[in-house]
């Protein structure tokens, strides 16, 4: 497995495995309604283009087969941190998320965020991220349940 920076050819493949993923792993976890609502069949590369550029966005591959991708914000925000649903426990999200603190500790970042799903809260908690809160998020007018969480990183 190799972790790389994402280009922009990219995105198509990223949204597919966001997608699939949110929808195949979700299921145990959130209502069709909210599935839909989080992943959207509308969702296109044009939209996402400006999340690449904003954002540190990191994929990990292997033999050309993507594997799973994540971001971190200018602001240490850990977001879309998603593995393909046929590569889940296999180390894909632990390597993004050494990669992405590695990234913030580099720039002098003394804490990383996230807004976890029921899925991911406790993949981030085993990895060092305390639980502030639990919150709901809008999307498409469909309320979704997250959980705040931060990370202090050490020097």
């Amino acid at each position: 497995m190799r972790v790389r920076a994402a280009r922009a050819g990219d995105l198509p493949g990223l949204i597919d495995l966001y997608r699939a993923t949110v929808h195949a792993i979700g299921a145990g976890h959130y209502t069709p309604q909210e599935l839909t609502a989080w992943a959207s069949d509308d969702l296109r590369p044009e939209d996402w283009a400006p999340r690449l550029a904003r954002n540190t966005a990191l994929v990990a591959e292997d033999d050309g087969t993507l594997l799973g991708f994540a971001e971190l914000s200018p602001e240490g925000a850990v977001d879309m941190l998603y593995v393909h649903k046929d590569h889940q426990g296999r180390g894909v999200a632990t390597a993004l998320l050494a990669a992405l603190e590695a990234r913030a500790r580099d720039r002098g970042l003394a804490r990383l965020t996230t807004n976890a799903s029921r899925i991911a809260r406790p993949f981030f908690l085993r990895r060092g991220f305390a639980l502030l809160a639990s919150q709901t998020v809008e999307r498409r007018g469909v309320a979704i349940e997250n959980f705040a969480m931060e990370k202090a990183l050490e020097a």
